[in-house]
């Protein structure tokens, strides 16, 4: 059984994100842990994180309140009828949000880990200065960023957004199994900055070397050419009418360089779709 964190602090968007996730692991047979981190150092008798399952009977004040309002987000999922219903945990964890979400994501061994965010920058709010960047830095397991008001429907084109290295080093298994449960297409995006045939004909070809290392049936290759990276995946996502794009982060980010002081955002960005992030092996 796979595990996938939904950390939440009650708001709507955490709660979108949440019930996103748990469409997910119906279909991948997972189990949900909901986290909430009290955002104030641990007392001297806890640890870091609180297994609020294994001994709700020893848990004090804010842990009390703030378990029944997790246990109040479980109640609510387990009574819906919209699929097949799934384990839920809960845990609770004391300090900076990003540091216990990372803890208990590495403690519990993830799968996956899922964040709603409200949407204001684009890939520049996942990438840089922000918690979910935090959180990207500091676990090794894909992370999936819903953005607020999102609902869930099956994916059938998932975009990938690849510079010419490929894929090659990232780990692909859980957008495999993603992409193979909903028989989605794979459209493997590299945007160039400017038209060039000799570099666009180069650029298909580490596309299609890229989709032979991935052994998946659905593959199609796309070249684009924009002076703004995110500007040029924001439009193709918009054209395909794709349901999630993906995009690779490494410890020394490339995607740092896509967003200068100067760089302005376009009012219409991508930013509706979930963006998932794999990780460098």
């Amino acid at each position: 059984m796979q595990t996938i964190i939904c950390p939440t602090d009650y708001s709507a968007c955490s709660i979108n994100a949440i019930r996103y996730a748990d469409e997910i692991a119906q279909r991948l047979d997972s189990r949900i842990i909901l986290f909430h981190s009290i955002h104030e150092p641990a007392p001297a008798y806890e640890d870091f994180s609180i297994d609020t399952e294994a001994a709700p009977e020893s848990l004090h004040g804010e842990e009390v309140r703030h378990l029944g309002k997790l246990k109040a987000i479980q109640t609510y999922l387990e009574n819906t009828d919209w699929g097949i219903p799934i384990s839920y945990e809960t845990r609770i964890g004391y300090g900076k949000a990003a540091d216990t979400i990372a803890h208990v994501t590495q403690q519990e061994r993830a799968d996956l880990l899922v964040l709603g965010y409200e949407p204001v920058q684009g890939l520049k709010e996942i990438f840089v200065d922000s918690m979910a960047a935090s959180l990207i830095r500091n676990t090794t397991c894909p992370v999936l960023h819903i953005p607020a008001n999102t609902d869930f429907k099956p994916l059938h084109r998932i975009v990938v957004a690849v510079e010419l290295q490929g894929l090659s080093g990232f780990d692909t298994a859980f957008l495999l199994k993603l992409a193979s449960l909903f028989g989605a297409e794979l459209q493997l995006l590299h945007v160039l900055p400017k038209e060039d045939r000799e570099a666009q004909a180069f650029a298909f070809e580490e596309l299609q070397r890229a989709g032979r290392r991935l052994q998946y049936e659905y593959v199609s290759y796309h070249v684009q050419t924009s002076p703004f990276v995110e500007e040029g995946i924001s439009r193709f996502c918009r054209e395909q009418k794709a349901d999630m794009l993906v995009v690779g982060f490494k410890p020394v980010n490339s995607w740092q360089h896509l967003f200068p002081p100067t760089y302005l955002q376009s009012e219409s960005t991508h930013t509706y779709l979930p963006v998932l992030v794999l990780h460098h092996k």
